[in-house]
């Protein structure tokens, strides 16, 4: 989207936090291990990959639909903080950055990456497996 890229340009960080746009990359894994934040929407593979990863996360313009599910469901685990316009964002990030606003990441783990009573993709199948 150059549209969206040069427009991103144009905007200034607060020179305590400088901000780089990026053009499309294919390395996502290792910009999220070097960042401090994320910020974006509500898509599942990436969502997962920063609880993973225990990145904090804002996220905004979320839109009806399963990216509102995902907002509400990160939300009530208390893993995202959503902004509804720009300036929210811009406070949430600097409180992020800050350490003023934090994650339990701990907690956030038990909820939804080692959720009691579930079983692995491997558990599962050799449960089918073994029943057969």
């Amino acid at each position: 989207n150059l549209g969206l890229e040069e427009e991103l340009k144009r905007l200034s960080a607060p020179s305590n936090h400088p901000l780089k746009i990026l053009e499309f990359i294919d390395n996502m894994e290792i910009l999220m291990s070097a960042s401090d934040v994320l910020v974006g929407k509500t898509g599942g593979p990436t969502m997962i990959e920063a609880v993973l990863k225990k990145l904090p996360m804002v996220l905004t313009d979320v839109l009806p639909g399963h990216e509102q599910l995902n907002l509400d469901y990160l939300l009530k685990f208390g893993i995202v903080h959503y902004a509804r316009i720009p300036r929210e964002v811009l406070f949430m990030v600097e409180e992020i950055l800050d350490g003023k606003l934090k994650t339990n990441w701990e907690e956030a783990s038990k909820k939804i990456v080692n959720v009691p009573n579930s079983s692995t993709l491997l558990e599962a199948i050799a449960g089918l497996t073994t029943k057969g």
